[in-house]
């Protein structure tokens, strides 16, 4: 980040973003914009501490996958220049695309308190129900990350709280490494780190592949839009009472239901149905008797 913020201090440049095609100028502008300020004191006192370690985060992996790809996305580049400009929250309820066919800016704003797993805030770990959309799948496996996390750390005798925990960020196709590297003595840094990297590095793949009616975004599902999260996401009618724990490798480690006939730790490495898996010795799991 230091090198796309010293390349352009000395410009003095408006925060102006006119172009509508995405160039490898605009990429770096957006990126080193941004960066200058999530990384502002003044912006992350306004702020909740987990709202600025989030964006801090999308910054890092936006200038590792600019790095990585020599580009970044236009839905992705807009959404930067909209987090530079201020704009990100207002400009939530406010998509208006001419003939529906505009670019809608991608960030963390989008999916904020979005369909039945996209819960932030105070509402982060909540969520039940069918995701909605691809969007909310992944958020799905971070909201049961961080309860991994929490849920490890009283297991493990120490404590964590995923809503405030802060940690130093990994970016980039090795960022479960940094995470660990960054943050050596504190067990649940390395855990939300990988979490919370792993959310923003699947959410941004997403705009680099193909478009399809599976990854197309939509601002129906923003609670904020009217949808209404109590209603469209029902709570599971079956409940176990023998516990719970968490089965997986981080960041996709999972709770699961102490219990649950339909659900079991395979080598704490994944979750399987034993009523037609089996737990394979290399801790993978198949169709009973396709173990190799």
């Amino acid at each position: 980040m230091v090198k796309f913020l010293s390349t352009f201090a000395a410009l003095s440049l408006p925060i102006a973003f006119a172009q509508k095609n995405s160039t490898s100028m605009d990429s770096v502008k957006a990126i080193a914009y941004a960066g200058a300020v999530v990384n502002n004191d003044n912006w992350a006192a306004d702020n909740s501490a987990a709202y600025v370690q989030l964006q801090r985060s999308w910054v890092s992996q936006a200038e590792a996958k600019f790095e990585q790809h020599g580009f970044l996305p236009e839905s992705i580049v807009k959404g930067l220049e909209e987090l530079a400009n201020g704009e990100e929250k207002n400009r939530v309820n406010d998509l208006h695309c001419e003939d529906g066919n505009c670019v809608v800016p991608m960030g963390l704003d989008r999916i904020w308190n979005y369909g039945c797993w996209c819960n932030f805030g105070e509402h982060l770990m909540q969520g039940h129900g069918p995701p909605v959309n691809t969007f909310d799948a992944i958020c799905k496996d971070f909201s049961r990350c961080l309860k991994c996390a929490r849920f490890d750390g009283k297991k493990e005798d120490f404590n964590c709280d995923p809503v405030t925990q802060t940690y130093q960020t990994g970016a980039g196709p090795d960022f479960i490494t940094k995470c660990s590297a960054g943050n050596p003595n504190d067990q649940c840094a390395v855990y939300v780190c990988s979490c919370e990297s792993t959310i923003i590095a699947e959410i941004m793949e997403l705009a680099f592949q193909p478009h399809t009616p599976e990854n197309e975004y939509t601002d129906e599902f923003l609670h904020s839009n009217g949808f209404e999260y109590d209603m469209m996401c029902p709570v599971a009618a079956i409940t176990f009472d023998a516990g719970n724990d968490c089965c997986g490798v981080y960041p996709k480690r999972f709770p699961y239901a102490l219990g649950n006939p339909s659900k079991t730790c395979c080598g704490d490495t994944s979750l399987y149905n034993p009523m037609h898996q089996e737990c394979c010795e290399d801790g993978t799991s198949a169709d009973i008797g396709s173990c190799l």
